[in-house]
């Protein structure tokens, strides 16, 4: 799996082997998406964009649901 972070606030989970989206984007952020990093377990995704002051200093997410974990 990859994940990708873009300026629209959202981060995008691909299937490597298909080369094709692994289902929607993840969203919530309130700004561009700069930062982003797998556990070396891969279990969890940190991300986090540049408006730290109304989004926080990051989210984590359940790459395997997209589901977010913490805001």
């Amino acid at each position: 799996m990859l994940a990708t972070a873009s300026s629209d606030e959202t981060v995008r989970l691909w299937d490597m082997a298909t080369r094709q989206p692994a289902g929607n984007p993840l969203t919530g952020h309130t700004g561009p998406v700069r930062a982003l990093a797998f556990h070396p377990d891969g279990h969890l995704l940190a991300t986090a964009s540049v408006d730290v002051f109304r989004d926080g200093p990051g989210r984590t997410w359940s790459p395997s649901s997209a589901a977010a974990t913490s805001a």
